[in-house]
């Protein structure tokens, strides 16, 4: 029987996990990205690494109603087998910024002390669309505070949009992609 180093298990983790162990002992991660392929929502939002957090890249390509808002967010667990938005929990919040009974603003300035994770929606804005984008939204920003890695990882969490009312309206999981597999 084989006996397997500390750092033989280590590098075995990080392969399973899909991360690349590079020479200097950096880990990589290519990206990860949420599609959203269920009628009348369809579009891509992909997360790169960038030096502090996360560049975030929206293209929904139909399904958003001229004229409504869409707050969007990542939540706390994965859309499971049968689909459920209502089952991916609250918003993601690892660091408990919003307490119960207490009113919540997003500061997109102060982020890291006043939203929540997910809070997509306050720190860079609603989904919306126009009449000459046929349903359509794009947005990019960069959000310091996503993590890839880690107990506050984004990944194999839900992507989920709301209706102006607050209902799920669509929801994909977020998953690792390779640049070259996408």
């Amino acid at each position: 029987m084989k006996a397997f180093t500390s750092s033989a298990i280590l590098a075995l983790t990080a392969a399973a996990a899909g991360m690349v162990a590079a020479a200097d002992g950096d880990e990589k991660l290519d990206s990860a990205s949420a599609k959203f392929v269920a009628p009348p929502f369809n579009g891509l939002v992909k997360f790169t690494p960038a030096d502090k957090g996360a560049s975030i890249v929206v293209n929904i390509t139909s399904g958003l109603v001229e004229g409504e808002q869409y707050p969007w967010h990542i939540h706390q667990f994965a859309v499971p087998a049968n689909g459920s938005c209502d089952a991916t929990g609250g918003h993601l919040d690892p660091f408990q910024i919003k307490k119960a009974g207490m009113p919540y603003t997003c500061d997109k300035n102060t982020a890291n002390v006043t939203c929540e994770m997910g809070d997509l929606s306050g720190m860079f804005g609603n989904l919306t669309t126009t009449a000459a984008a046929n349903g359509s939204a794009q947005l990019t920003a960069t959000a310091p505070y996503l993590e890839f890695t880690g107990n506050n990882t984004i990944l194999d969490k839900a992507l989920v949009i709301h209706d102006s009312k607050g209902k799920r309206v669509a929801c994909t999981n977020i998953t690792q992609t390779s640049e070259d597999h996408e």
